[in-house]
């Protein structure tokens, strides 16, 4: 994800409003994860299944947030700054 979001900040280097945008949302994005994968936690019984389940959930919504970047702001139609897909 930082690979994402360090180009899309970089993509639009030459404005500051969008970059601040991005990194606004970036920030918000961080406390929603950390939020939801902790709400998450509280089903599992066991500190092995809550640590186990607390990594999947985290790796799982950087993905998400991973290609929510690339789609939105490293792959526009007719820019030059298309960047490849992340993987799963």
């Amino acid at each position: 994800m930082q690979r994402y979001l360090l180009a899309s900040l970089e993509r639009f280097i030459d404005d500051k409003s969008i970059q601040e945008a991005i990194f606004s949302g970036q920030q918000k994005w961080m406390a929603y994860s950390e939020a939801h994968c902790k709400a998450e936690n509280f089903i599992w019984t066991s500190v092995e299944q809550q640590n186990q389940q607390r990594m999947m959930c985290e790796i799982e919504l950087i993905q998400l947030r991973s290609i929510a970047l690339w789609r939105t702001f490293l792959n526009a139609k007719g820019s030059q700054h298309v960047s490849p897909k992340p993987r799963n």
